[in-house]
């Protein structure tokens, strides 16, 4: 085990997920963000652990460290937003200039599976989550390419 299993963040709502298919591609994906960056409050990704990425530290040292100073918190688990038996670190992020800005950059929903070497090992950065008072109200997995959010914000979304 890297470190203590914690969980900070509530993976249920009070609601239901409904799949979320237009985000796919680099229009939905945009008009997607500029609903939930003024709804949501901050937002995780997922990095898995493994014997070259232990801790905060190799963070920092990561083509990702500039954003560090936007991390709220972070939590070793075993129950991902989308995976359970996994170990992953979770990073939770404010939404600020610079997230915006790396979460812009971005082309679709997908492009999260983002890779770096890390002494001999590959890391990936993905599963992106967004949340409103410590609830997940949207998640994705990169890997099997799936997104789902809370049908009652999706109702939001569409009537905005």
């Amino acid at each position: 085990m890297v470190g203590e299993i914690v969980k900070k963040a509530s993976f249920s709502t009070n609601g239901y997920f409904e799949e979320i298919d237009e985000v796919e591609n680099e229009h939905g994906y945009q008009k997607f963000l500029n609903f939930v960056l003024k709804y949501a409050d901050s937002f995780c990704l997922s990095i898995y652990m493994n014997e070259m990425f232990r801790d905060m530290d190799d963070f920092r040292k990561t083509k990702w460290g500039y954003l560090y100073n936007s991390i709220l918190d972070y939590e070793y688990t075993c129950e991902s937003p989308v995976t359970i038996g996994s170990e992953v670190m979770i990073i939770y992020f404010k939404i600020d200039q610079i997230t915006t800005k790396f979460l812009t950059e971005k082309k679709m929903i997908y492009d999260f599976r983002d890779c770096v070497h890390i002494k001999e090992s590959y890391n990936w950065l993905w599963d992106l989550a967004f949340l409103k008072d410590n609830k997940v109200f949207f998640i994705s997995c990169t890997h099997e390419q799936f997104c789902s959010i809370d049908g009652n914000v999706l109702k939001l979304y569409h009537n905005q």
